[in-house]
């Protein structure tokens, strides 16, 4: 099998692609089956259980993307150290 590097373990081409991607895509569908079977189990419970679960949702759901914004600058920061120079004029130190 051919790698993408003579040292990597990544395949070359779209199987390389579905190895690095599959966690992600398991995660984001159990993200979302989660909210269904939560609607699914309050449902019993009457319509403000119902709102109050989805509100929940909802702040849970802001929440992550912030923090994956966050997550991605910050690697983004790290990996590239001519951005990081960029973005914190020219210090170099990105742990202030």
């Amino acid at each position: 099998m051919e790698t993408v590097y003579e040292e990597s373990d990544i395949p070359k081409g779209s199987s390389g692609v579905w190895s690095l991607a599959w966690p992600t895509i398991i995660t984001n569908l159990l993200f979302a089956s989660s909210s269904i079977i939560a609607i699914k189990v309050v449902g019993g419970l009457g319509q403000d259980a119902v709102a109050a679960t989805i509100t929940g949702q909802r702040i849970s759901f802001i929440l992550q993307a912030v923090l994956m914004g966050v997550l991605s600058g910050t690697a983004t920061c790290i990996c590239c150290p001519k951005i990081s120079l960029f973005i914190f004029g020219g210090s170099g130190n990105i742990f202030l």
